[in-house]
């Protein structure tokens, strides 16, 4: 190049003519692409730029363009790689600046209807817990369905999904063969409280989850059975189910049809976690004892979860219970000059009894027990909602079930005609009724959220035992001056009601249309 310029200078310094055309690279020898040092290939990530000699061989520069081109795939890769971990390290960091909470709308993750109940929940095969005491053994699944008979699917026809009828025939249900696990279950249909649809269309099977108990016996060679050929009572077969998944928070949605009840009877509907009680609490949804009509919802924790002066007077229609006659931890002697609300759920709260819990109970009368069976059941709600510090129970009757809730059932049950409907999912706001208890979880109230963890949904059906068996002779009068044990101890006195096997206790099962849970959905907070 430099000789180029010194022939160029040397020519018109002595005038001799020459066309130059600088802009014709046609013209321009060095302009020539062969005569370049390096060719540059750009990187397929953009990031780098590859220089190849063009003296080299046609052969060695092929090689060395397929050796640039898998080099810039591998710095592709590291940079994807580069670009993970650094979302990976950050993304903590931005989650507790920008977190997400469970504070969207409900979304349905179980619902345990007809054939598939049992794939949410375990049997539980052993006697009753100490703290309940009852005079009962919870059976296996295969003693429950085979040997006593005490748990069936059963097929009732559905004209309209509410049209609430009466449980009429259980017991020609227990002399129908055991080998059915699918029976039909007997209704009298002159107790139809509600119109049925005569529109053969809409007539369907629904698959209704019935459990009962049976008296168990045993026989002069060790053997228990129902007691045709034996004559000592033994403690009754009972069912306990225990729920597969755990949960933190969700609205609990349980739709019954019949509920036990009877004298010694003590059927509960609860969640818990009993490895860890009461460190991780309890919240008792339903629990019905002997003959009462009016439901209540209770909590059980540890210490420092008090409701008093946290609950706002008008958030529930219900009453805390209360606390009144409590022996004097010297002289035994009951206090009946002091009462107190039972708004502290702690076990051993002052001036309660022990393990009475915080306990709110419903206005209305009907709402548990004999009434709400002949009215055809009803749904109890309770909604667990820590994030917005609150957990709330409500009852319906079938009459009174609220637009939103009934679309609720309707649209995830088990029907044909709820397949071609869109699914709806709970809006209590739109309830418009307030649910009788309330009870304040969570930061800046008397019990923090951390009080209720990693609990499971439980049904189960005792018999006496430390609450239906104390209460005994104040419940039930008439039973308890048949059956009244020397020393007037009302759990034995309860006891022996129950070894008579009574025709009372067929009224002491469960009907289960379903059981339906929701949690809210996650949201992003700004902060």
């Amino acid at each position: 190049m430099a000789y180029y310029d010194d022939v160029m200078k040397n020519a018109r310094q002595h005038g001799i003519p020459i066309d130059e055309k600088e802009d014709d690279d046609d013209d321009n020898p060095l302009s020539d692409p062969s005569l370049e040092k390096t060719t540059d290939y750009e990187c397929c990530c953009g990031c780098i730029t590859v220089s190849i000699p063009n003296d080299s061989s046609t052969a060695s520069r092929r090689s060395s363009t397929h050796v640039t081109k898998i080099s810039c795939l591998a710095y592709t890769l590291f940079c994807f790689i580069l670009v993970f971990l650094f979302l990976l390290v950050v993304s903590p960091w931005v989650r507790q600046r920008i977190p997400v909470t469970p504070t969207g709308p409900y979304i349905l993750v179980e619902k345990h209807l007809g054939h598939k109940f049992l794939d949410y929940y375990t049997f539980y095969d052993g006697p009753d817990s100490l703290g309940s005491a009852g005079y009962n053994i919870y059976v296996s699944k295969q003693a429950a369905m085979k040997k006593w008979n005490i748990f069936r699917f059963i097929n009732q026809t559905k004209e309209t999904y509410y049209s609430s009828k009466i449980v009429s025939n259980v017991t020609n249900m227990k002399e129908e063969s055991e080998q059915d696990e699918i029976q039909n279950f007997g209704v009298n249909k002159s107790d139809t409280q509600y119109p049925v649809s005569q529109n053969k269309e809409d007539t369907e099977e629904e698959v209704l989850i019935y459990m009962s108990s049976a008296a168990r016996y045993e026989d002069d060679k060790g053997r228990t059975n129902h007691g045709s050929n034996a004559h000592t009572p033994l403690p009754r077969a009972s069912i306990r189910l225990e729920g597969r998944r755990r949960f933190n928070r969700g609205l609990f949605i349980l739709d019954v049809q019949h509920i036990p009840v009877g004298c010694g009877v003590w059927p509960a509907f609860w969640l818990t976690d009993e490895a860890n009680w009461p460190n991780h609490g309890e919240i008792d949804i339903v629990e019905g004892i002997n003959y009462q009509s009016v439901v209540k919802t209770a909590l059980h924790t540890r210490d420092q979860c008090s409701m008093y002066a946290h609950v706002p007077v008008h958030a529930k229609t219900g009453t805390w219970d209360w606390a009144y006659g409590i022996p004097n931890t010297y002289t035994g002697t009951p206090d009946n000059r002091t009462q107190k609300e039972a708004d502290n759920c702690w076990e051993f709260a002052a001036h309660q009894w022990y393990n009475q819990g915080c306990v709110a109970v419903s206005s209305e009368e009907g709402t548990l027990g004999s009434s709400f069976n002949e009215k055809g059941g009803g749904i109890y709600v309770l909604e667990w909602d820590p994030e917005n510090r609150y957990i709330k129970s409500w009852v319906f009757l079938r009459s009174d079930i609220p637009q939103n809730l009934l679309d609720v059932i309707q649209s995830h049950s088990s029907s044909s005609a709820s397949r071609s409907m869109p699914k709806v999912n709970p809006i209590p706001e739109e309830w418009g009724v307030l649910p009788y208890a309330y009870f304040a979880i969570g930061q800046a109230t008397g019990c923090s959220a951390d009080h209720f963890v990693n609990l499971r949904i439980v049904f189960n059906l005792a018999f006496c035992g430390n609450v239906a068996g104390n209460r005994y002779f104040g419940d039930c009068p008439n039973q308890s001056k048949l059956f009244r044990v020397k020393n007037d101890n009302p759990i034995s006195s309860c006891v022996e009601w129950i070894k008579s096997d009574p025709e009372e206790l067929d009224e002491a099962y469960w009907a289960i249309r379903g059981v339906y849970v929701f949690e809210r959905s996650l949201q992003w907070v700004s902060k």
